[in-house]
């Protein structure tokens, strides 16, 4: 016969499970190292908001440079952004 589990079994279970899957996850961040191409990327992100704001490039080149910019990060986090798929489809 099939014995039926409480339901604080269950969130126990489901709690450890969580636990262990965001230790692989912060495991996997801690070794995975990022490039140096995105110190680099931070750094043109902040001038180019450094030159809004001193009124030194008008919004429609901010946006321009701000979306090549986060398109360059997107694709160096690129990995980062598949183990969170993969932690969020778990």
């Amino acid at each position: 016969m099939h014995k039926s589990v409480g339901i604080k079994k269950r969130a126990c279970a489901f709690l450890f499970d969580m636990m262990v899957l965001l230790g692989i996850l912060v495991f996997v961040y801690y070794f995975v190292p990022e490039s140096s191409n995105v110190a680099v990327l931070n750094g043109e992100f902040n001038s180019v908001n450094d030159l809004l704001f001193s009124g030194k490039i008008d919004y429609l080149t901010y946006l321009n440079r701000i979306s090549i910019i986060m398109q360059d990060l997107d694709k160096e986090r690129i990995i980062y952004g598949l183990f969170n798929a993969i932690y969020i489809v778990t």
